[in-house]
C-alpha cells in the first residue's frame, strides 16, 4: 500500500472516506513488489492494468532472466464484474457492490484476481 494513504499513528488506510480497518504495515513491510494500478469495474466487466515493480535493492537477488530487477507490465480484463463474488460475501445480507461505488461496503473484487496475479509473479520469477 503507498504510504500517502498510509495512517502513520494506526497504519491503517481511509480512501474515499471508506476505512479499511487492518492495520497494513506488517504486509508492507513483507511485501516484494509495488503493484500501480488502474482498475475498471461494472456489474458485468472488470479490467484491470498496471506496472509491478521490485521492491528488491539493486543486487538483482529478485530479478527475471538476468535483469537486475523484476519489473513487468500486467493486464487483466474479464466478463466477470462485481456480480460475482467469493463464497465468503454469498451470504452477507446486503451486497458489498452495488451500482454507485461511493456506497459500495468493502472491497468488490475477488480474491481470486490476487491469487491469479501471484501465480503470473510465480510464472515470470522462474524465468
Amino acid at each position: 500500500m503507498a504510504e500517502r494513504w498510509v495512517d502513520p499513528g494506526t497504519g491503517t488506510v481511509t480512501v474515499a472516506d471508506k476505512a479499511f480497518g487492518q492495520d497494513v504495515r506488517p504486509c508492507n513491510e513483507a511485501a516484494e513488489v509495488s503493484f500501480a494500478h488502474k482498475t475498471g469495474f461494472t456489474y458485468n466487466y472488470l479490467a484491470d492494468a498496471g506496472i509491478v515493480r521490485s521492491l528488491n535493492g539493486e543486487d538483482g537477488a529478485r530479478g527475471y532472466g538476468g535483469a537486475p530487477q523484476g519489473d513487468y507490465i500486467v493486464v487483466m480484463m474479464s466478463n466477470l464484474g462485481y456480480r460475482y463474488s467469493d463464497p465468503r460475501q454469498a451470504a452477507v445480507a446486503q451486497p458489498v457492490c452495488g451500482d454507485d461505488p461511493g456506497n459500495d461496503d468493502g472491497v468488490c473484487y475477488t480474491e481470486k484476481f490476487a491469487a491469479l496475479g501471484r501465480s503470473v509473479d510465480a510464472i515470470l520469477r522462474r524465468r
